[in-house]
């Protein structure tokens, strides 16, 4: 019988879509600040409050998201020890199925060196 892996997958803010649902821009600080306090209030307290911790968390990730940030994310592996940040350029999200085949390859392989972005990543955030 083969094994069974079990990945959530979370689209934080890979640049895929220049405005939301309610027309709003997405590539904003202030848009970016929300979101980070939305997952951090009920997405993540959520995960890592699950019972069974066989799974592992694959939260994709803009690699231009800003240093302070990051620096956020940094500390999410401590309050649930089952999340991995993957960073994709913009292209790389453009090919969201390809580059996420190629993510969960690699971490499924052992390889858990994915969470690098690309160092030629541009910062493309805008102040609120």
């Amino acid at each position: 019988m083969k094994s069974f892996e079990h990945l959530i997958i979370t689209r934080f803010n890979l640049n895929l879509y220049a405005r939301d649902k309610h027309d709003a821009p997405t590539r904003t600080e202030r848009w970016l600040e929300h979101r980070f306090e939305i997952f951090e209030r009920y997405c993540l307290p959520s995960v890592a409050a699950q019972t069974n911790p066989n799974f592992r968390w694959l939260c994709l990730f803009d690699a231009a998201t800003p240093a302070a940030y990051r620096r956020r994310i940094g500390g999410y592996q401590s309050v649930c020890p089952q999340f991995r940040a993957v960073f994709y350029s913009a292209g790389q999200a453009g090919r969201l199925t390809e580059s996420l085949r190629t993510t969960i390859s690699g971490l499924l392989a052992g390889r858990e060196g994915l969470a690098t972005p690309p160092s030629a990543a541009a910062d493309h955030y805008q102040s609120r």
